[in-house]
């Protein structure tokens, strides 16, 4: 598995989108999204 973080500026301040991605089957396992980049995230 493996994760990305990905972050948007939006009016309000930053927005971050964090993905979890299982590599063997390709796809998208898990997804969060908050108002800080914290590990807690993915």
């Amino acid at each position: 598995m493996t994760t990305n973080i990905t972050y948007v500026w939006i009016l309000e301040g930053w927005f971050y989108f964090g993905v979890v991605i299982d590599l063997f089957s390709e796809q998208v396992v898990g997804w969060a999204i908050a108002d800080h980049m914290r590990t807690a995230l993915c």
